[in-house]
């Protein structure tokens, strides 16, 4: 008998600075890459594109962010 079902994982929540201790350095650079930007926009339901990996955005507070 063959199984024609998909294979499920679990989703987990994680401490995103367990996986990327450095926002600039990690996180950026990863979500950069076009794959991981393209599953977030599929994620979030909007079609994200790269304008750059960093870049100032004025004088809003770090903190609004977070």
């Amino acid at each position: 008998m063959t199984d024609n079902h998909a294979q499920l994982g679990l989703l987990e929540q994680v401490d995103l600075k367990n996986v990327w201790n450095n926002e600039p350095k990690e996180f950026t650079p990863w979500l950069a890459k076009s794959e991981n930007l393209q599953l977030l926009g599929d994620v979030v339901g909007i079609e994200l594109e790269l304008e750059a990996q960093e870049k100032n955005v004025g004088p809003i507070s770090r903190r609004h962010f977070i």
